[in-house]
């Protein structure tokens, strides 16, 4: 994880120096270990990863376009306000699902982990389909309201993040002082 953080944060150097502050400093111990009880989460590439970076600060950039890396205070709070605002009795039909994850209007095993400024959400999947991989990414969107599977693990993610920044598919517009994907 350390590896992968490194080739990030020289990337951003190179194109958007001005990120690279956003970027927060590491999660105490007793932060995680308080987010590993109350999520039911023990040992994940998210917990690693909150170890070098405990998401971002509050500012106005989302590090992967369209999104900001929520930091450990911020996924406990949205994991649980999600939680109260889609009981599942009261949404016993779900919603449309792709890839091998369940048809749950929210589910209390997906840890979000990034937002958007729509209300959606990407998170780590410790609850999959069968089929499914624990600790898949799954992208949960407010609306149209569905559910996808977009990365096999947080690693996967995040390595393709740091792919995709060092491959020039993201671009920073410095009037509007925001990331737009290239597109290929």
């Amino acid at each position: 994880m350390f590896t992968l953080w490194s080739r990030i944060e020289t990337a951003l150097k190179k194109q958007a120096s001005e990120t690279i502050k956003e970027l927060a400093p590491p999660a105490t111990n007793d932060i995680l270990n308080q987010l590993q009880q109350k999520m039911g989460v023990m040992a994940s590439e998210l917990i690693e990863s909150l170890r070098i970076h405990d998401g971002q600060n509050h500012g106005y950039h989302a590090l992967s376009y369209p999104w900001q890396l929520l930091n450990s205070d911020d996924i406990q709070e949205n994991a649980k306000r999600l939680l109260e605002l889609f009981p599942v009795e009261e949404y016993p039909d779900g919603r449309t699902a792709y890839g091998f994850v369940k048809e749950d209007i929210w589910n209390e095993k997906w840890i979000p982990f990034a937002s958007d400024e729509s209300g959606n959400f990407l998170c780590v999947d410790y609850d999959p389909a069968e089929g499914g991989d624990i600790g898949q990414v799954i992208l949960w969107a407010s609306d149209p309201p569905y559910v996808e599977v977009i990365a096999p693990s947080y690693r996967a993610w995040l390595e393709q993040f740091a792919n995709d920044l060092e491959a020039g598919k993201y671009k920073w517009d410095t009037e509007d002082n925001s990331w737009s994907r290239v597109e290929d």
